[in-house]
């Protein structure tokens, strides 16, 4: 009894047919174990899963929305701005939500650029200025007296 085989031709395409096969099978399992979910933020961006938080400190990254700093501080900084001159150093007081640390360092460091501008982790390190800016609240320092007044607020100037 004899096996009866087909021509080796047409092994060989059985055999190159699977080799293909394996090789499609191989480039999709690579693709796919090395697909991130990251990689669909660039083309989507960002969707925001849950409301903001109760403190209501948005803490997303700036490149990701609009500056979302009232007029009438934006206002208020650039008076401070065209009252004071290059390397002046200003203290800045600002009442919450815009008290923050970071956010008085960043937006005062960019619309007075060209003054140093401290921050207000303590009275103290403020009222070392030589001009200090307070916007819609009281704030007095030894040694200071107002220099200009206006779009909400005040400048006190050192007499020192």
């Amino acid at each position: 009894m004899s096996i009866d085989l087909p021509p080796r031709h047409i092994l060989r395409g059985v055999i190159g047919n699977w080799r293909r096969v394996l090789s499609v099978l191989l480039l999709t399992g690579i693709l796919v174990a090395g697909y991130r979910p990251m990689f669909l933020s660039f083309l989507v961006g960002r969707i925001p899963k849950r409301p903001a938080p109760i403190d209501g400190i948005d803490r997303r990254p700036l490149r990701e929305r609009a500056d979302s700093t009232p007029p009438d501080l934006l206002q208020f900084l650039q008076s401070v701005r065209a009252q004071t001159n290059k390397r002046d150093t200003i203290g800045l007081v600002l009442p919450p939500p815009f008290g923050g640390f970071s956010y008085v360092y960043w937006r005062g460091s960019y619309v007075l650029a060209g003054r140093t501008v401290l921050l207000p982790p303590s009275a103290r390190s403020v009222c070392g200025a030589r001009y200090v800016a307070t916007w819609k609240g009281p704030f007095a320092c030894d040694g200071q007296a107002v220099a200009w007044e206006g779009s909400g607020g005040r400048l006190l100037r050192s007499v020192n």
